[in-house]
């Protein structure tokens, strides 16, 4: 998860006003809200996208890679090593792609299937596939304070955002403003969302 109930706690909310259980489903609401609102997850993750070969050397994907296991391109099985990306905390990342060292991404339909870990995370040497960036484990930290009514804060008693369109095949997103920022109605939160907002350009698989 993005925040512990410890660093929940540390924030002064004891036992008495919300169990772990509370603070944790407070946690996971503020984990989803992230998500959401930036197009990304922040945490390594297996899954497998399909996605369509435009006869490029580069593919665009849904989400930061960590470390790919599998290619398959046109049910031919290729080696991780032909292949390279930039991890989100490089110079200049803007865009997450794969790039082919040794030839061109084939034009097809959901023809390239990669198979590995994904998130936008940030490397360290205490975890190799990367860890949650800091300001995204501060945000999970207000929005899951903000989800504790029991804290009597400003912002819990609102609705954080309200989704009024959604178009998965470009997975971008247009939010309602219902607080007073634009994504969760927490300015500070806001503040921070904004900076790690998944690009409109980018396809969905």
């Amino acid at each position: 998860m993005y925040a512990t109930v410890a660093d929940i706690r540390a924030e002064g909310v004891s036992v008495d006003s919300a169990s772990d259980d509370r603070v944790t489903e407070s946690i996971q609401n503020a984990m989803a809200s992230i998500e959401r609102a930036t197009g990304w997850f922040f945490e390594p993750r297996h899954a497998i996208f399909a996605l369509s070969g435009r006869g490029n050397a580069t593919l665009e994907v849904p989400v930061p890679p960590i470390r790919l296991a599998n290619i398959v391109i046109d049910s031919n099985l290729y080696s991780p090593k032909d292949f390279s990306f930039a991890p989100p905390a490089a110079s200049g990342f803007h865009v997450p792609m794969v790039m082919y060292r040794a030839g061109t991404f084939p034009k097809g339909r959901e023809n390239v299937w990669l198979d590995g870990h994904w998130g936008y995370t940030i490397a360290t040497k205490d975890a190799p596939d990367g860890d949650t960036p800091r300001d995204i484990r501060r945000a999970t930290v207000l929005l899951a304070l903000q989800y504790l009514p029991q804290l009597a804060d400003p912002y819990s008693v609102r609705a954080p955002w309200r989704l009024v369109e959604e178009r998965t095949r470009d997975q971008s997103y247009r939010m309602e403003s219902v607080g007073d920022g634009p994504l969760t109605g927490n300015p500070e939160v806001d503040a921070i969302l904004l900076a790690y907002r998944k690009p409109i350009s980018i396809g969905a698989a």
